[in-house]
């Protein structure tokens, strides 16, 4: 579907995307993800055709549409866009901002065709309102409807979920996701949200300073982060030294056993839903200095000398503060650096 080669753009004396590489397969969602700043919009722009690369390619169903002197306007590419603030006309209703979007169609039917998209999108009785009349979620669905009208190959989504509250979101989100599905759709999602892109996409690349530093699966890149950064992005995690002796790592918890076979100085991450407190046993022990409880779990931080480490427990969990712990591991750790011996 959508093929991403080196592609590289600097503004001045910064490279905001340095040579990153990608594909997207037809109906796959695939997301962006990585802090402000670290390049993921400025993909989108270049994908679409606001921005151009200053060097490297991109396909479109195997039509290169940007790159090596191609020019291709946006207009001409066949992507959806859907914008942060979602861009709709506060002049139009919401019929109207739809039908806009299909100017391909005669103008007699564009009104039918903006009726059939507002009943995807389930806002057929809201037609007649402006947008300042509407909820965040229904403008984001006016804003989807409007951009997958003239049945775009791809669709590109750029935080589209950010300025709504917690509960909303992940409604609206649900919402989104199964309209993509059923549609058949490819698409693109930028968040900084990382349950968001774990919940969302089929695949993932983790950003950071203009580069890509993995790509995989939800489950896979979540499981086995390649780098300490990809691991504390996508969720909390605790990262240890240790030394590594095949399928073990020494650390200030205790052993380790790895996912891989691997020796010397290493860095190790393991999530803190893989580690369980029991009282001491002989093992390296630890005290609890924080219990934070949430409704549905809990989060312990505990000290083991100059290390903190997290762990998540069920809500039930009686341990507290001031305790002496041991941790005991029930998934593997994983190797995300190798340390030079200083």
């Amino acid at each position: 579907m959508l093929t991403v080669q080196n592609l590289t753009k600097s503004f001045g004396q910064t490279t905001v995307v340095s040579s990153i590489n990608f594909t997207v397969g037809r109906e796959e969602i695939f997301a962006l993800v990585g802090p402000s700043g670290c390049g993921k919009t400025t993909t989108l722009r270049l994908i679409i055709g606001f921005e151009q690369p200053d060097q490297g390619r991109i396909e479109l169903m195997g039509q290169c549409i940007a790159g090596e002197g191609k020019k291709m306007p946006p207009e001409k590419r066949e992507i959806g866009f859907v914008f942060q603030n979602y861009a709709l006309f506060p002049h139009l209703n919401v019929i109207e901002n739809v039908a806009f979007g299909l100017k391909n169609l005669p103008k007699v039917k564009r009104k039918q065709q903006a009726k059939t998209l507002l009943e995807m999108v389930r806002l057929q009785d809201l037609w007649n309102r402006k947008p300042h009349e509407l909820s965040g979620g229904e403008q984001q669905r006016v804003a989807l409807a409007r951009s997958i009208g003239p049945n775009p190959k791809l669709i590109l989504l750029d935080e589209p979920f950010s300025s709504l509250d917690s509960e909303l979101r992940e409604s609206t989100r649900l919402e989104v996701y199964k309209l993509l599905k059923s549609l058949r759709m490819s698409a693109i999602l930028v968040t900084h949200d990382q349950e968001e892109a774990l919940s969302f996409a089929d695949y993932i690349a983790v950003m950071q300073k203009g580069r890509i530093e993995q790509i995989n699966t939800p489950e896979e890149i979540y499981r086995k982060p390649k780098t300490p950064f990809v691991a504390s992005f996508l969720g909390r995690s605790n990262i240890l030294k240790g030394v590594a002796k095949g399928s073990y790592v020494e650390t200030h918890l205790g052993r380790l056993d790895l996912e891989t076979e691997t020796y010397g100085q290493v860095s190790v991450s393991i999530r803190p839903e893989h580690l369980v407190m029991q009282t001491p046993n002989g093992g390296s022990t630890g005290t609890i200095q924080k219990r934070d409880f949430k409704g549905h779990d809990l989060t312990y931080e505990i000290q083991f000398g100059e290390f903190d480490c997290f762990v998540h427990t069920n809500y039930d969990s009686r341990f507290q503060v001031g305790e002496c712990v041991e941790l005991k591991p029930i998934e593997y750790a994983v190797v995300v650096k190798r340390n030079e011996i200083t």
